[in-house]
């Protein structure tokens, strides 16, 4: 079984980094990790991506409608 994980942010620069550090002490870590960036105006793209190196991330942007 595969665990995914989506998670749906916005200008979330202050809390980002704290989740994905929690992801990282999980006695099961996820097989995919996405943050989904809904147009964010802070860094909060910059913070998940430092984590690209620990976890199975990716990021994606929001479509606009």
């Amino acid at each position: 079984m595969q665990i995914s994980l989506i998670i749906a942010c916005k200008n979330e620069s202050g809390v980002v980094d704290k989740l994905l550090s929690s992801l990282l002490d999980q006695t099961r870590p996820a097989d995919q990790i996405i943050v989904v960036n809904s147009h964010s105006s802070d860094d909060t793209v910059a913070r998940a991506q430092a984590f690209a190196d620990r976890l199975p991330l990716q990021t994606i942007d929001a479509l606009k409608r």
